[in-house]
């Protein structure tokens, strides 16, 4: 397997994974052959990349830890239930069953073990990295939780905590109609105060407390979930808002939200930058490491996430170009590298693998990053 970028993609290569849109809607099936419809289809829906058969990799597997199929369920059971609390200021319950069933779907995923890499791509469309994007962080938060060897329960709800974390942003036209000032719950027990203003003059800051307040009012969510979503934006260091906690008074459903909402959101489009490479993305959090994130956390979350993951296009500072082979997740940065040219055009006979973790290739490193990039 290999992945390239959808502006490369040519008549007559297979697919050896599903495509699906932003929507979570499925496009073209395993083993699509592309021609002209197909990748009609591919340029209008906004697809950054396929994976695509390649004799050279046919022994490398690009396994998500989410099934496409799982992710894509519960971002359609996300977007249907924000836009009905939208319209009507409300849970629609059949709506919100819905999406429990697809989130617990994801979860036996990662029971009773975790297979396969985390998803570091992010949402290319803006017009759905509403519900997108929180799905994505969701993955990576319950990821996280299962690498910490939290139960099924935990898991649960730490990720609907993520996957709600920005349900107040759907109520601010329900708040220009209505009182918002809802009761948040407290730090020391599950009686509830009410919270103070947020910091800052963004009304964007607002939406932790109202998301909150909604949640609490549903009467149906642990006040570990409801924790998680009010405090994501907190900050280590006290930074954050709506309460500026810090360190250990951030919930830990919070503080593991925090660094996979901030990781999705770098490795995706947004209206006043282009989306991050994943090795850009968590050297970023590895920057603020300890002022930002709880530093326990980044840590784990570094030997999660591949900086360089299995099937893209790399180039070596010592003029190698392939593709990785495998990510070899834990060992940050070094990952195991299929060698398909020297130099970008002198092809190698028979593509080798080189493992970066290996004394003897410890002077060597991944120089140049292009998931889209032809290796030949």
């Amino acid at each position: 397997m290999r992945r390239i970028g959808t502006k490369n993609a040519r008549l007559g290569m297979i697919l050896t994974r599903p495509v699906y849109d932003n929507r979570g809607y499925l496009l073209l099936d395993t083993g699509a052959e592309m021609n002209r419809q197909s990748l009609t289809i591919l340029a209008s829906r906004d697809v950054p990349e396929i994976v695509i058969d390649d004799p050279r990799t046919i022994d490398v597997v690009v396994k998500p830890v989410i099934a496409p199929e799982l992710e894509s369920g519960t971002i359609q059971g996300l977007k249907a239930l924000l836009a009905h609390v939208k319209t009507h200021g409300k849970f629609d319950d059949s709506l919100l069953q819905a999406l429990q069933q697809s989130l617990n779907s994801m979860v036996r995923e990662m029971f009773p073990s975790v297979m396969g890499e985390a998803n570091a791509s992010g949402c290319y469309s803006l017009e759905e990295y509403d519900y997108m994007q929180p799905t994505r962080a969701a993955c990576l938060a319950m990821l996280i939780g299962r690498k910490l060897d939290s139960g099924i329960v935990d898991t649960a709800n730490l990720g609907m905590a993520a996957l709600l974390m920005n349900l107040g942003d759907s109520l601010v036209t329900a708040e220009e109609e209505a009182d918002w000032s809802t009761p948040v719950p407290s730090e020391e027990s599950d009686e509830p105060t009410v919270a103070g203003n947020p910091t800052g003059e963004d009304a964007n800051h607002k939406h932790p407390t109202q998301t909150a307040g909604f949640l609490m009012k549903a009467k149906r969510f642990d006040p570990e979930t409801i924790e998680g979503a009010l405090h994501h934006h907190e900050r280590w260091d006290g930074s954050g808002y709506p309460s500026g906690l810090s360190r250990e008074q951030i919930s830990p459903f919070a503080r593991i939200i925090a660094i996979a909402d901030t990781f999705y959101e770098l490795v995706s489009t947004r209206p006043d930058r282009p989306a991050y490479m994943p090795h850009e993305a968590v050297e970023f959090i590895l920057a603020y490491s300890g002022e930002l994130f709880d530093p326990r956390l980044v840590d784990l979350f570094t030997k999660i996430v591949p900086l360089y993951p299995t099937g893209i296009t790399v180039k070596l500072n010592t003029g190698e170009m392939g593709v990785v082979s495998d990510a070899n997740i834990g060992f940050i940065g070094r990952p195991i590298v299929r060698v398909c040219s020297h130099g970008g055009t002198n092809l190698v006979r028979r593509p080798y693998d080189i493992n970066l973790i290996s004394p003897e290739h410890q002077n060597q490193l991944v120089s140049e990053v292009d998931p889209y990039l032809e290796p030949v």
